[in-house]
């Protein structure tokens, strides 16, 4: 490159000092036409201009090359910090490139992040599926597996989980297509599978994928990883009614995040054997726990957890016939926790079967009507179907037998729907 400026500005009849017009040193351009430094692609686009070529004219095939994977590499720091439209225009000025050294599919995958935290997602969709039709036809394993991971995640965000569900099964079918899958990309799309499947109802499937992704990690170094496994396995194995699973899965979690010194995980998985002991029906064992898990959420700084807590000890207050206490309780969760979101969903949840226990089943199914429109959306159904048990028992407490079958029909729907999605997933898979 230095030969080129040289001989360029010498041709122009300027002086290492005039080629700058006082923006560069001329100590500056000595070096570089001596090829002692390499110009940033700022001084390169300065000094193009000045000598009247096209910047890429005056570098070699390795230093475009270089020079563009810097960009790709900076637009993904840009990413990971969260700087959507500044690494949007880094990766469109690697796709107007008048010779690409990376591929497009690579630019796309990187840009439909972008478009992502631009709050663009239809773009970013779309990008997605032209990025998942080139790695299906180039039979691309790896470029396949990364584009359908990223777009599940995308519709976790929107709540779309049947869709995400969709996304993480293709990852899995492109993962299992590399010669020897990674064994933590194999383990991060199982657990996501599991999530999924639990969120729509689908238990089964839920526990299966998680129980296949713990056989894989019990026996590595990957411990980290496997304390979350048997974190998930705790919460499947209670819908499923096996308790001394439950009880082991969720201690396990517990102990091994305490060893790792991982502290916020470990007060989770303190919640999660909370929750644990009061779905197989020992509430009060679960209340002893829950204000230590309080106080150690407040000392993190986590309010959607706290109000998590909070929500967790008035459900077991409820359970106790502690009507007053569990309301005060719920009072403290309102407080922290953001409107419309999953946790306050839950919060209303369990207000509506305190208002239930109270005798005020009016109130109690406006409280879950309203609980059911924030939580449906969000593809909660699992949690949804249980409120809608509530409503039909509800409804036929009051003699309302069109306003109960409406209710039974509405899980039914559900059902219809789980299923659905069930089969529409395994064959697009």
């Amino acid at each position: 490159m230095g030969a080129k400026i040289r001989s360029l500005r010498m041709a122009k009849g300027l002086t290492q000092g005039e080629i700058t017009k006082g923006e560069i040193t001329a100590g500056l351009i000595s070096q570089i036409e001596s090829d002692r430094v390499a110009p940033s692609r700022r001084v390169i686009t300065l000094l193009a201009a000045q000598l009247g070529v096209n910047p890429n004219e005056l570098m070699s095939e390795v230093e475009s090359r270089s020079l563009q994977m810097q960009k790709l590499k900076e637009a993904r720091e840009l990413l990971e910090s969260g700087h959507g439209e500044a690494a949007a225009g880094l990766l469109e000025e690697l796709q107007s490139a008048a010779v690409a050294y990376v591929s497009e599919m690579d630019i796309n995958l990187e840009l439909a992040r972008a478009k992502e935290l631009m709050g663009r997602l239809d773009d970013a969709a779309h990008l997605y599926s032209l990025v998942e039709c080139h790695a299906f036809v180039a039979n691309d394993s790896q470029l396949g597996a990364n584009c359908m991971s990223r777009q599940g995640e995308l519709y976790v965000t929107q709540g779309r989980i049947s869709l995400a569900l969709y996304c993480f099964k293709r990852a899995l079918s492109f993962v299992l297509g590399l010669g020897a899958p990674p064994l933590t990309a194999l383990y991060v799309i199982r657990k996501n599978i599991a999530i999924c499947s639990y969120r729509l109802g689908n238990i089964s499937t839920a526990l299966t994928y998680a129980t296949e992704a713990y056989q894989e990690l019990k026996d590595t170094s990957h411990r980290a990883e496997l304390a979350e496994i048997c974190h998930i396995l705790a919460v499947l194995h209670v819908e499923s009614g096996n308790r001394e699973e439950s009880l082991t899965f969720s201690m396990n979690a517990v102990n091994m995040y305490r060893a790792l010194g991982m502290d916020a995980q470990h007060v989770d998985a303190k919640m999660n054997y909370a929750i644990v002991l009061r779905e197989i029906g020992d509430h009060e064992s679960a209340l002893a726990l829950l204000p230590g898990i309080i106080v150690d959420y407040y000392a993190q700084g986590r309010n959607s957890a706290s109000a998590n807590a909070w929500t967790e000890r008035a459900t077991c207050e409820l359970l106790a016939n502690r009507l007053d206490d569990a309301s005060r309780s719920l009072e403290r969760a309102l407080a922290i926790a953001v409107p419309n979101s999953v946790e306050y969903a839950e919060i209303l949840r369990v207000t509506g079967l305190i208002q239930a226990a109270s005798e005020q089943p009016e109130e109690a199914i406006a409280t879950f009507e309203k609980a059911l429109s924030l939580l449906l959306p969000k593809g909660m159904i699992a949690t949804g179907k249980a409120i809608l048990g509530e409503l039909a028992t509800l409804h036929e407490s009051l003699g309302s037998d069109e306003q109960t079958i409406a209710s039974y029909s509405r899980m039914g729907e559900l059902e219809a729907h789980i299923e659905q999605q069930r089969w529409t997933t395994r064959i697009l898979t």
